[in-house]
């Protein structure tokens, strides 16, 4: 084998090595934005749990709720 054959097998193994890690890198950066997303729905649908706390009979009647109905939406997590 000559030595520009070993140098563009080394070449390549290098280019995989860093498309491996750049794969890697990319899957770990979606990871971390379905994570930080989800927080954030969760931490938006807690708020709108509170807000719907805050409303009084009248207003709950409007939207077709109760007392009842709002206690068992703020017993849930806030990632349900």
């Amino acid at each position: 084998m000559s030595v520009e054959t070993l140098n563009i097998l080394q070449c390549n193994e290098c280019i995989d090595q860093k498309d491996d890690h750049t794969s890697v890198m990319t899957r770990f950066s979606k990871l971390l934005i379905n994570v930080f997303e989800a927080l954030e729905k969760g931490l938006d649908r807690q708020r709108s749990r509170l807000q719907l706390a805050k409303l009084d009979d009248r207003m709950l009647q409007d939207v077709g709720l109760n007392r009842v109905d709002v206690e068992q939406e703020m017993d849930k997590p806030f990632w349900l």
